[in-house]
């Protein structure tokens, strides 16, 4: 695997697997994903039964502030492909 593939792949699954859904979080209430993000916690908060809601403004503060930490940390693994992996892959 060449080293600007795997740069690549590293950004690709970092958007896929943390700053979309993270965006998707931050935006929750306002977003026509709003029912998958319900469908996510409940399936996260076990037993599956639908009881976890987000209904209240806690409860959407709470879902926007770790949807912002995963964003977060997708732009830092993005960033670490970016710049540390590509001018030493060593490292």
């Amino acid at each position: 695997m060449s080293p600007s593939f795997r740069i690549l792949f590293i950004k690709i699954l970092a958007f896929l697997l943390l700053i979309g859904p993270g965006l998707m979080m931050i935006t929750g209430p306002q977003s026509p994903f709003f029912p998958a993000i319900n469908l996510f916690l409940d399936f996260a908060y076990q037993p599956y039964n639908g009881a976890e809601q987000i209904s209240d403004g806690a409860g959407y503060l709470l879902n926007a502030i770790l949807g912002g930490v995963l964003a977060g940390f997708g732009a830092m693994i993005w960033m670490v492909a970016d710049d540390v992996l590509a001018s030493n892959e060593r490292l």
